[in-house]
């Protein structure tokens, strides 16, 4: 099938037979008239494709590509919010006070961890470990 002009191919995985050619038929044409009442979402409709593709896609369908949470990282999603949101501080002191904690102790706990990881248990572990060492302790902006 063609989306916006690009030509997608996809194995069904689905043996040759009758039924499932019609099968795949009825998935083309629900597509297809979906298309034209421009209510096809393509991450939707091949939950398997890359994030790159549903990233393409989603954006040409003129929404925001939000990612599945096991496949965004907490590093690179808060370093992101912080160039965007510190800078938007009209307070030294509050930009300190959330860059500090963020930079010193919860990235690099918690960067290379996806959103998916990040669990109850995962987030005590954490906090069991700002009472341990020097006896400093961190301090959460609300």
């Amino acid at each position: 099938m063609y989306y916006f002009g690009v030509r997608i191919t996809r194995s069904t995985g689905l043996r040759d037979t009758p039924q499932n050619r019609a099968k795949v038929r009825r998935f083309l044409d629900k597509s297809k008239e979906q298309i034209e009442q421009q209510t096809f979402r393509f991450a939707e409709a091949f939950p398997g494709a890359s994030a790159r593709e549903k990233r393409f896609f989603t954006e040409l369908e003129g929404r925001e590509f939000h990612p599945e949470p096991q496949h965004v990282l907490f590093g690179p999603f808060a370093r992101e919010w912080m160039r965007r949101m510190i800078p938007a501080m009209q307070s030294p002191t509050k930009r300190k006070d959330y860059t500090s904690p963020l930079e010193g102790r919860i990235l690099p706990h918690f960067a290379k961890l996806s959103f998916y990881a990040i669990t109850s248990l995962e987030v005590q572990g954490f906090i069991a470990t700002l009472s341990k060492g020097n006896g400093a302790r961190i301090f959460l902006p609300i």
